[in-house]
Parts: structure tokens; sequence; C-alpha cells
């Protein structure tokens, strides 16, 4: 038995333009070993067939499907004011900013909002690097250089 409905993520996946027709079986296979390797070592709490579906992989899909990013961008919850707009009732309609400056990638925090990477808080400008993770609100993104 599948730890996903392959019919039902690609679907889901044609709703945003994506066809995942040709790339199911190998997203089956990699669903179940994630779900046998969770059972060895807590890797996520999300294990359910539609929550490895919609979170694991139309989520990520949809943020590398996003065209590269010259000069900054604006997270947020407004579509109106964000360069990539996060469905996170706790966020702030501009949460943050990302900007690349001499080869480097900074986040700032926005307002009040509240910014994390790697899970310490940051108030001004913080240089980014490779797998760093980033938490707004309830939204968590992974930084791939």
């Amino acid at each position: 038995m599948s730890a996903i409905d392959t019919k039902r993520l690609c679907e889901k996946a044609a709703e945003y333009g994506m066809d995942l027709s040709a790339a199911a079986p190998q997203l089956a296979a990699y669903a179940q070993m994630l779900v046998e390797y969770n059972e060895k070592v807590n890797l996520t709490a999300i294990t359910d067939a539609e929550g490895i579906e919609d979170r694991h992989f139309i989520d990520s899909l949809l943020l590398a499907s996003q065209p590269e990013v010259q000069g900054s961008l604006v997270v947020g919850t407004d579509p109106e004011q964000c360069d990539l707009c996060i469905e996170d009732h706790r966020a702030a309609p501009q949460h943050c900013i990302l900007w690349v400056e001499d080869d480097r990638v900074l986040v700032q925090a926005l307002g009040s909002a509240v910014v994390q990477v790697q899970g310490q808080r940051i108030g001004d400008a913080h240089v980014l690097h490779n797998n760093d993770v980033i938490k707004l609100a309830r939204t968590t993104l992974r930084v791939v250089l």
C-alpha cells in the first residue's frame, strides 16, 4: 500500500499548473521511505497521506516553481504587497524581506514581525547560509543557496 494517493497528488498539482504524472511513482516511493524511516527516527509529525501530499510535496514544489528573485523578496500574507505570499494567519501582511548584497543573502523582519533563523530571533539584517531554517510565525522556510 502506498503512503500517498498518487492520483489525488496529481490532481492537486494540476490545480497549480504542475504535471506530476511522470514523477508520481518516484514521489510515492519517497513518501513510503519517509513513513518507514519516520517510524525509526522522528523526522516529521506529518505522516498521513494527505499531509505528505500537501505539506511535503505540493508546498515544496510550489515554492521551487517561484521565479528566481532578482534584488529582493518580500514575504508575508498580503498578495498585493508580497513577492512570496504565505497562508499563515499569524504572519504579518509584510513579514520579512530577503535580498542579495555582495554575493550574500540577507533577511530582516519588517515592522514588529518576529523572524527566527536557526531557532534564534533576529533583530537587524541577518546573513543567511545554505540550509538555514527561517521561521515566520507558523511558516518554516529552508534556504537553499
